[in-house]
């Protein structure tokens, strides 16, 4: 009893957080009147989830703090021009996946509580490979939405758009979740790509325009008649020339699968087709940019 006493009095010193207090609301009043099976159940479950957090390399990551000494994480550090790079490959399991879709999150909240005007305004980015992986719908599409006020950066990458329709939900709410994420990163890049659903998706982006379209038609007559008295002869053609407007995709999906993709094969150019919200390009007169990356020099 004393023990439940002495963290309710711990949980108490953060009445504020509305998570945390659904948790222990949870193990404090609920939990304990299950049946002996189901609180075994749900201990294991617990156990075998946190356990990678109370030792190894996880503990060390997210437990230490300043007063500890030693390398500790600390958003704060990327406003001082730090990079972190977490290279926990999701192929080792879930662990892999949730420690960086944590710390993720916690890097999202705390750059967004940020000042620029007293922290000195550097540009910070968040850098996702694969993104799909570590994604939180609602938290994502949100965050992007308001980033660029706080000076935050926002790079997510992955083969295609099928990827994020599976990882942020089933039939039409995945595709609703994807289609608001997207829609609020400002510049889009397609490299080369032969996934259908992809290419047709990035053909609707750049969207449509009238076209004047051509047809030419023409047509020869020989007409011929003959009697014992005289004989017929007439000849003769005809033109016509008609144009019609058809409305036309300014990128058409299988342009993406002819773009140039590295390699000897292509003397190490990479081309991409880029689309920025708002902006119609010099070079080009419209919202479409192709551009070629050489290899060799990035």
């Amino acid at each position: 009893m004393s023990v439940r006493r002495k963290n309710r009095r711990h949980i108490m010193a953060y009445k504020n957080n509305h998570e945390l207090d659904l948790c222990a609301r949870y193990f404090l009043r609920e939990y304990p009147r299950f049946g002996d099976r189901l609180r075994s159940s749900i201990t294991s479950i617990f156990t075998a989830s946190a356990d990678p957090w109370m030792r190894g390399s996880l503990r060390r990551l997210f437990s230490r703090k300043k007063e500890d000494g030693g390398f500790y994480l600390d958003p704060d550090h990327c406003k001082e021009g730090a990079i972190y790079l977490f290279d926990y490959p999701v192929k080792e399991g879930l662990v892999g996946r949730v420690a960086q879709s944590i710390y993720k999150l916690i890097w999202q909240q705390h750059m967004e509580r940020r000042n620029v005007a007293e922290d000195g305004g550097r540009p910070v980015f968040l850098w996702a490979d694969e993104a799909q992986n570590f994604l939180l719908a609602e938290q994502d599409a949100l965050f992007a939405q308001t980033a660029r006020s706080s000076r935050i950066l926002t790079v997510l990458l992955s083969q295609n758009i099928s990827n994020f329709y599976t990882a942020l939900g089933q039939g039409e709410h995945g595709v609703n979740q994807t289609e608001s994420l997207l829609g609020n990163m400002a510049t889009l890049i397609f490299h080369a790509n032969t996934h259908e659903k992809t290419n047709r998706w990035a053909s609707t982006v750049f969207g449509s325009q009238w076209t004047h379209t051509a047809s030419f038609t023409s047509g020869d007559s020989d007409n011929r008649s003959f009697g014992e008295q005289q004989s017929n002869l007439s000849m003769g053609s005809s033109n016509s020339t008609s144009i019609s407007e058809q409305q036309r995709s300014v990128v058409e999906p299988r342009e993406f699968g002819l773009l140039k993709t590295g390699g000897a094969a292509f003397d190490y150019e990479v081309e991409a087709l880029i689309s920025q919200a708002g902006r119609i390009w010099n070079a080009t007169g419209n919202n479409v940019l192709k551009v070629t990356f050489d290899q060799r020099n990035h």
